[in-house]
Order: C-alpha cells, then structure tokens, then sequence
C-alpha cells in the first residue's frame, strides 16, 4: 500500500516537472526577446518544431535553402533557422518534420518593403492553410515603418486571407492578433490589439474554460432515423434524437457547457456527404462544413482519411458495427425427410453396421454348416431396426447363445436408436425449419455470386470497398463485385430506399450501419429480411468542424 502511494507521488512529481516546461503561446504582454529566451531557449517541449525565418524569399521555386541567418542572438534556440527560404521549399521541410505535435514558425520582415505586402500575405495564407500543425505564424515588423503601413498589411492579412488564418503581427514592442481567439474558443474575425490585463486574460483562457457568451453557431444536419431527426417548418428547424444516438445529446450538453446557441440548417437533399466527381466539390454535411456556411455537422457522420482532407473531425463520439441485410431464409424442402432426422454420416454407418453384422452371423452359421441365406439375416436385423418382427421357420435357422447375444445386442441398440429417430422426425414434422440465413461474409460472397442480385451501400462503404488492397479482405472482394456487376448505389435517403427494398426485397442485398438495418426492419416494415449476425467492420462517428476550428480542442476536451 505505501509502495503505491509512492509511486504515485513520483508520477505526481514528474507530471509537474513536465508541466513546467510545457511551451506556451506568445501573447505581446512580455518583450518577444524575452519569450524567446524563457520560452524557447530555456524550455525544451520535443513536441514543439521552432523555425525562424529571415530575408524572406518570394519565389516558389527557390531549389536551394540557406541557414545563414542574421538572427545571431538566438540562432541557437530555434530547431531549423534559414535565410532567404521559398514557400515551396518551406514546406518540404515541414512535411519531413511530421513527428512535431505544433510547428511555430517566426518571420523576420525587417527588409520587407510595402510593395511585397500583399505577396507575402498571399504566401502566408497557403503556408497556413497545407500546414496543419502550425501555430499562428509571429510576424517581426521593423521598427521604422510607419503606422499606416503596419495598418495597411493588417487590412491585407484579414481581406486576403481565409477566416481561419490566424497570425501575431511584433511592432514597437506592441501585438497585433490577426483573428484572435477570446474565451478559449471564440475567433475573433478581425485584428486586436491587447492594452490591459483583462485583454490579455481574455486571450489566455485556457479551452477548458470555453465561452462562447451565446454567440450563434451554424450546424448542419441530416435527417437520418435512428441517429437524427429532422423537423423542418416554415421557420424553423428541429433536430430530435433517439435512444439509438447521442448525437442530439451531444450537441445540447455542448451547448450548455459552452454557452452557444445553434442555428440548424438541413442538409436533407443528399443522404450522406459525398464528393461530387463532376464538380469536385463535397455535397452535404461535409459541403456545408467546408465551405465555411456551418461551424458544425453531425448526424451519424463516419470518420474516413478522405474527408480529414477537406474538414477536422472530433475524437469519436459513437461507433457502430458494419452489417448486411439480405433475404430471410425460405423454408427447407420436406423432400426426403423421411431421412432428415439423421444426417449422412449416420445413415453410412448404421448401413455399414447392419452389412457387417448379417456377414458376421451368416459366416458364423457357415462355420457351423448349418445353411442360412445371407438375405434371411439380412431381413432379420432390418425388421428390427423398423421395430417390426419378421417370421422365420424353425427350421431355417438355430439358436445358438453367441447368436443370442449379438441379436440381443443389437436388438437394444436398434430400440435406442429408433426412439431418437422418431423423436426428431416428430420435431421437424411440428417446427419447420428454413434453409441456412446469409449470416457470416463467407455466406454473402457465395450468396452473391449464385445470385443475380443488386448490392445496395452508401458511398462511404462503397469507396471503402472500391479502394481496398488486401485480396484476402472482404472489402476487397466486395469492391471486386461493385466493378463487375456495377449495381444501382444507395437512394437519397433512408424512406426511398426502404421503400425500394420492401417492393424488390428477394433481389436487394444491402450493407450498412446495424442500428440502421435494425431500424429499417423494425419500422419500415422489412420484415422480410434478415440482419447478418457476423459484422464485417467498425465504422466510427464523430462531429465535422472547419479545419484549424478553435472549437476542436474544446469540444475534444468535453
């Protein structure tokens, strides 16, 4: 018991240690001199990639990169310092350093004239946006321009740039926060510039403690039973879950927590998000979050790498097994159920037994020169295996004790096995039994290639499916069917389909979410089909935010 208490201190101890020396953001209430030598010099976090840049180059096809920098008194704090550097070459460098959590790069723009503003800024806003670990980029301004420039490159950096470029803009020992996040979570959309405590507070409010002070929040949902509900009127739309989700939960314990209001907005024309080949943009709720027009999108949305492309998503808030809907079974044949309560390896035996046995006595009879045909016997133990006695002359054949016990013998097994027999031919003649449901992948393969059938997915599983490269995989070998027999994909929503599969039930396999097949069956009267019992994958949940969201760490952290 002590021992474990000290070995909890010792984690205590060293988590604080740690902790000391975690690297914090620039703000502007120090010298940035001095948080460079407390913050980078003195602090080590191997987490953290530290670049500085001077003499910027804006070239981007610069091939050659030069760490002679004119940034002496601290060269040696920074992980990589160059000199005369290209947007391109700049993030060939980031890319190799991909095992860094956060990147902050610092730019010296002390030779930079007013002319090169607005390329700089357009530089800035593509290194940004393809760098997705990098801290809002610190801009160092010399000293000797005037305000109205600096005015002037704050004006660009807010009306050329993306709403989520954030940067820090040094000037005459002054900050200038280009899109400032207040309260933990709340982007500013224009440039501050912090004077008193409380600004400086406002700017370091751990996401923890996230307030949103009831700003709006545009969220955008589908309407896809069990997971949402969507109610749209006149003015208003309304968004319901079941026992079967927490997404609406979710949302509401978010709100509460973080003191937002939503605005919803239904995304109700596409059945899920899907990226449009002809167009190239993303339609649905992926769309709407990308395109910056919501903050927010759930509704059962899987978490796939193609989408992370385009938006970030939060850790996963349900996860759900990947099943199939197929036909039920029909009901089994009764040809030949006179031989159905024992299955063929039975009969073989019990045949071979009855052989050996009628050879057996007739030889012993032979032996013993008294003549007893081989059919007699024959006739003999088989009556007596249908319980039913068969008359013999005495005079063809004699008792002998050897003869008694092994007619004995058999006689009793034959009462045993006859009892068992029809107890399970009476069984199958009261329950009827049904051919053998498409339950394992194995069975949906084979169920697959012997019949001419539609395959119905979502395009999320459909890609899955199309782009696996395992052959031994069933993703593998059902993507292989998806491009042979290119069948009909999946319907706008949940209602056509199953209105599609209940008019072609016996010609539809259909794979999707369990929860979803469960739903469809018991509410949208599929009752003719059956849920597969294996699953043949995971699909993870999460809610879809802009990249770079300051919403992300905090509703991660709820």
């Amino acid at each position: 018991m002590i021992q474990n208490f000290l070995n909890l201190l010792l984690i205590m101890f060293c988590f604080f240690i740690n902790s000391t020396n975690l690297f914090s953001l620039f703000y502007g209430d120090i010298e940035l001199q001095t948080y460079i030598k407390e913050e980078i010099c003195m602090k080590f976090d191997p987490r953290l990639l530290t670049v500085f840049v001077t003499n910027y180059n804006f070239s981007l096809n610069l091939p050659t990169i030069s760490k002679n920098s004119t940034f002496n008194k601290y060269n040696q704090c920074f992980h990589l310092v160059f000199n005369n550097i290209s947007l391109k070459s700049l993030l060939e460098v980031i890319k190799k350093h991909g095992k860094f959590k956060s990147i902050l790069i610092l730019f010296d723009l002390d030779c930079l004239n007013e002319q090169h503003f607005k390329i700089l800024v357009i530089n800035l806003d593509k290194l940004y946006y393809n760098c997705n670990k990098c801290l809002p980029f610190i801009l160092l301004l010399n000293n000797h321009l005037k305000f109205k420039q600096v005015k002037n490159l704050t004006f660009l950096l807010l009306s050329l740039t993306k709403f989520d470029f954030r940067s820090l803009i040094w000037f005459k020992n002054t900050s200038i926060h280009i899109r400032p996040v207040f309260h933990g979570c709340l982007l500013h959309p224009y440039s501050f510039s912090p004077k008193t405590k409380n600004n400086f507070k406002m700017l370091k409010m751990p996401v923890n403690k996230c307030n949103l002070n009831k700003t709006n929040v545009n969220v955008t949902v589908i309407d896809q039973p069990p997971f949402c509900h969507v109610i749209k009127t006149k003015n208003k739309t309304t968004l319901f879950g079941t026992h079967y989700s927490i997404d609406s939960d979710i949302l509401e314990y978010l709100k509460l927590k973080y003191n937002f209001n939503t605005f919803l907005i239904n995304a109700n024309l596409f059945y899920e998000p899907r990226l449009n080949k002809t167009t190239g943009k993303w339609e649905g709720v992926v769309g709407y979050v990308f395109s910056g027009q919501a903050q927010l999108g759930l509704c059962a949305l899987s978490i796939s790498f193609e989408r992370l492309n385009y938006v970030d998503f939060t850790y996963s808030t349900q996860s759900d097994t990947i099943s199939f809907l197929t036909k039920k079974p029909n009901l089994a044949s009764q040809t030949w159920l006179v031989f159905s309560p024992f299955n063929l390896h039975v009969w073989i035996i019990l045949l071979i037994i009855l052989i050996f046995t009628s050879i057996t006595l007739h030889l012993f009879y032979f032996l013993k020169h008294f003549k007893v045909s081989f059919v007699s016997i024959f006739i003999f133990l088989f009556g007596n295996f249908l319980m039913r006695s068969v008359h013999i002359q005495k005079s063809e054949i004699r008792i002998y004790s050897a003869v008694r016990l092994i007619v004995s013998f058999w006689m009793l097994s034959m009462l045993i096995l006859n009892t068992i027999y029809c107890a399970n031919f009476f069984s199958k003649l009261t329950l009827r039994e049904y051919d053998s449901p498409v339950d394992t992948s194995k069975d949906l393969l084979n169920y697959l290639s012997q019949n001419k059938l539609y395959m119905l997915t979502v395009d999320f599983f459909k890609n899955a499916f199309i782009n696996a490269k395992d052959p031994t995989d069933i993703y593998f070998k059902l993507g292989q069917y998806i491009n042979q027999t290119k069948p009909e994909l999946a319907l706008p929503n949940i209602f056509k389909m199953s209105s599609q599969i209940k008019k072609h039930w016996a010609n539809f396999v259909y794979i999707d979410n369990k929860i979803v097949l469960i739903n469809m069956v018991n509410h949208f009267g599929l009752n003719k089909m059956h849920i597969s019992k294996e699953n043949i994958g995971i699909d993870n949940m999460g809610i879809a935010l802009i990249k770079k969201s300051t919403l992300l760490l905090p509703f991660n952290f709820a």
